[in-house]
């Protein structure tokens, strides 16, 4: 077996052996120096009142392939190999999957938009697929509702949200490199609940600041009386609008969190106020770069939207996993190359060199470039 974790100076997934635990390993990326935490049980994913997170410093729990899956020596593939059949350097599906823990990590806007690209090119025809169904039904359900007054519009929008959970989930599949199905959209159902509590928080924490914003000029005008009055209040009320897109930033995880972790509203916000800590301009341009892309497929005769938004929501999905440690399709796996004990093996891995690795200083694994096993070992197996 192999443990992963997310490097804790650049964010990049490593891979390093299970005697590794406990000793202190070097990222090739950026050469941050830092003790591999010991294997203890997972905490339930998925489970409600479980979040799994773990605050920036605190030791995350790495996991390994799941048993069965195919791998190089001993469930560790040398150098970050992919087993037999996957392209080199990359983690196959089998092996993507929810980690039992959540660790803050940066992000990187170039890395969650070349990860997205390349998920969505394989997967595009599905992926646009649950997203016309989501419309269909969305316009469909808020046709009927429109001939209940009030009543009506309460129901399609709680009909969006659960709809929306579903398309959530599917997404996140894709984005882990699981199968996602056509079906997925209908599964939000045990997310429903703790969906709708939160954007009624959100909602009501809009409308208070919003009617904050709008009384200020008020005031002044009802103080002054005077034109200039208005203009003065229209320019104090900008700091309204920093502060609400400051919100949306901040608390801007909550959807993914509560259907990863099944957690509920206050909950979510709150982890989405601690994974979002280091990485909000990020965010910010994220969102930026979300709007001009969808911008572009409206100017495209608004064709364009049934392809940018699928795309959009897929963006947001890796970069909810790529924030939170959690291995994405098709990631690069950087094996961590911790220094052999005294003797130049660990147990279980023969000939495992203190020289000979393709980077300078670190060991060689068994069937990995630049491995030359010594004649007292066994070799590659």
């Amino acid at each position: 077996m192999a443990l992963e974790l997310p490097c804790p100076g650049c964010g990049r997934l490593l891979r390093v052996p299970d005697e590794a635990a406990g000793r202190q390993v070097k990222c090739p990326k950026c050469e941050t120096v830092f003790t591999v935490p010991s294997v203890g049980p997972l905490p339930p994913s998925g489970q409600p009142g479980s979040s799994g997170f773990s605050a920036p410093g605190s030791p995350a729990v790495p996991s390994g392939p799941p048993p069965g899956a195919s791998s190089g020596i001993e469930g560790y593939p040398p150098y970050g190999f992919a087993p037999s059949g996957a392209p080199a350097g990359t983690v196959p599906s089998a092996v993507s999957g929810p980690a039992g823990e959540i660790r803050p990590s940066p992000l990187d806007l170039g890395d969650v938009f070349n990860r997205t690209w390349k998920i969505f090119q394989s997967q595009w025809g599905i992926c646009v697929g649950v997203a016309v169904i989501f419309w269909l039904l969305s316009l469909a359900v808020g046709f009927i509702c429109g001939f209940i007054p009030i009543l009506g519009r309460l129901l399609a929008w709680a009909f969006g949200i659960w709809l929306g959970c579903g398309q959530g989930l599917f997404f996140l599949k894709i984005a882990r490199g699981q199968r996602g199905e056509l079906g997925d959209i209908f599964t939000g159902a045990p997310y429903f609940l703790s969906m709708l509590a939160a954007n009624l928080l959100l909602g009501l924490m809009v409308c208070g600041i919003i009617l904050v914003g709008i009384s200020l000029p008020v005031v002044i005008w009802m103080a002054i009386g005077r034109t200039e009055a208005l203009v003065l209040g229209f320019l104090g009320s900008i700091p309204t609008v920093i502060v609400l897109v400051v919100l949306g930033v901040i608390f801007s995880q909550f959807f993914f969190l509560i259907l990863d972790r099944n957690v509920g509203p206050i909950e979510a916000l709150r982890l989405s106020a601690q994974i979002t800590q280091g990485n909000r301009l990020t965010l910010f341009l994220l969102y930026l770069l979300s709007s001009g892309i969808q911008l572009l497929g409206v100017l495209a005769c608004c064709i364009g939207v049934f392809v940018t938004t699928p795309f959009i929501i897929l963006l947001s999905a890796v970069a909810y996993l790529r924030m939170t440690g959690q291995p994405t399709a098709g990631m690069e796996v950087t094996p961590g190359y911790p220094a052999p004990p005294p003797g130049g093996s660990y147990p279980g891995y023969p000939g495992y060199l203190s020289s000979g690795g393709p980077y300078p200083g670190y060991p060689a694994f068994p069937g990995g470039p630049g491995f030359s096993a010594p004649p007292s070992s066994p070799g590659p197996r």
